[in-house]
C-alpha cells in the first residue's frame, strides 16, 4: 500500500474508534450471512458492480483526520458493502453513489477514494470493508458523518483460499459481463468468498488482552480504560497524544501520569509495544509480507520498524520468519493479475 501526500486541513473530520456491538465480529458475520449472501444469491454479481458516472462539479475527497485528501492506489483488491446511508466514492476518476444494500469491488492498483463529497457536503454512511491479501483478509467497519469518522478494529481472517477466489474474481471482473456463464462464475466466486470468510480462522487482539491483566481492568480510572480501548482499536493509525487526551477528556500530562502510575509505561511506549506484539503474531500466523505487516500495524517507516522489532524481540522480522519451519497457513503464489 502507498499513500499520497495530503494537504493540511485546519478542520478535518476527527477519527474516533467504533466500539460496542456494532464493531463486533459477530455483528459483521450477521450482516454477511443475512444481507450480503442473500443479495448476491438473488441479484448476482451486480450487487458489487455499481454504475459509475462522470465526476460531478465540486467533487472532492473530504478532509478526514489521518486520511489522504487525494485518491490513492491499493496494491491489494478490496470489496466494500454499504450497510446504511449512501457511500460516495471516486473510482478510477469516476463517481460512485452506492446506496445501502449494495457494494463495490475495487481491483488491485486502481486509484480510488473510499469517501468523497460534493462541495464539501458529506453524506452519512456505514460501510463494511474487506481488504484481501495472500494470507486472507482484513475486515473492518467505518461510519462517516459530517462531524466524525468512526472506525472499528480490523479483524484478520487467515485463509489463503480467499485470495485465490478474489484473484479469479478480478480476472472475471476485467472481462466484464461478456456471457451468461461468466456472470454465473462471478456470482459463484462472490458467494464462495463470503461463505468461506465466515468459516475461516480469525486473529483478534481484544482490549482486555495479554498486555495487561484482565483482573486489573476494572480498577483502572475511566480515562485510562478509555485510552486503552482507543489504542487497542486504533493501534494501526497515526498517533497524537493530544488527540488521545482530548478523547479521554483529560490533559496530555495527566494521561501520561495515569499510564506511568498504573502501567509503568508512557502512552507512546505502550502503543509501540502493542504494535510490535501484533506484528509478531501476524508474522508467525499469516503469510503477510513483512513490509505490509509494518504498514498494517502503523509503521510508515520500514527501517524504523525493523530496528524497533529487533530491539524488543532480539531478532529481526525476517529472521523470525526464517525460524518458523512451517506456518499453519500455507503460502499461495498466484499473481494478482
Amino acid at each position: 500500500m502507498r499513500r499520497k501526500e495530503q494537504p493540511i486541513d485546519p478542520h478535518p473530520v476527527p477519527m474516533k474508534p467504533l466500539v460496542g456491538e456494532v464493531a463486533d465480529w459477530a455483528t459483521f458475520a450477521r450482516i454477511i450471512e443475512r444481507r450480503i449472501l442473500p443479495s448476491i444469491d438473488t441479484y448476482g454479481p451486480e450487487v458489487f458492480q455499481p454504475t459509475t458516472t462522470p465526476l460531478p462539479e465540486g467533487a472532492s475527497v473530504p478532509a478526514i483526520e489521518d486520511l489522504s485528501t487525494n485518491p490513492w492506489e491499493n496494491r491489494y483488491p478490496t470489496l466494500a458493502y454499504v450497510v446504511s446511508g449512501t457511500c460516495q466514492m471516486i473510482l478510477n476518476k469516476r463517481w460512485l453513489n452506492i446506496p445501502a444494500g449494495q457494494g463495490v469491488f475495487i481491483p488491485a492498483n486502481v486509484e480510488y477514494a473510499g469517501h468523497a463529497a460534493i462541495r464539501g457536503r458529506i453524506i452519512p454512511c456505514d460501510v463494511l470493508w474487506f481488504g484481501v491479501f495472500p494470507f486472507g483478509a482484513l475486515v473492518h467497519r467505518c461510519q462517516l458523518t459530517p462531524t466524525e469518522h468512526l472506525g472499528s478494529i480490523p479483524y484478520t481472517i487467515t485463509n489463503p483460499l480467499l485470495w485465490d477466489i478474489v484473484c479469479a474474481l478480478e480476472r472475471s471482473h476485467n472481462s466484464g459481463f461478456s456471457s451468461h456463464y461468466l456472470r454465473l462464475a462471478m456470482k459463484g466466486l462472490l458467494l464462495s468468498f463470503f461463505s468461506l470468510l465466515l468459516q475461516s480462522p480469525m486473529l483478534q487482539l481484544k482490549p482486555e488482552s495479554e498486555l495487561f491483566p484482565s483482573q486489573h481492568w476494572q480498577s483502572y480510572p475511566a480515562p485510562l480504560r478509555r485510552a486503552l480501548r482507543w489504542l487497542h482499536i486504533a493501534f494501526h493509525k497515526p498517533f497524537r497524544l493530544d488527540n488521545l487526551a482530548h478523547f479521554c477528556a483529560v490533559s496530555p500530562a495527566y494521561l501520561c501520569h495515569l499510564f506511568k502510575r498504573y502501567l509503568g509505561i508512557t502512552p507512546v511506549n505502550y502503543l509501540r509495544r502493542l504494535r510490535l506484539q501484533v506484528a509478531y503474531r501476524m508474522l508467525k500466523e499469516t503469510n503477510l509480507n513483512v513490509v505490509d505487516v509494518a504498514f498494517l500495524v502503523g509503521y510508515r517507516n520500514f527501517p524504523y520498524f525493523v530496528r524497533q522489532f529487533h530491539q524488543y524481540f532480539g531478532v529481526s522480522p525476517t529472521k523470525l520468519r526464517k525460524r518458523i519451519p512451517s506456518r499453519s497457513i500455507p503460502v499461495t503464489r498466484h499473481p494478482i493479475r
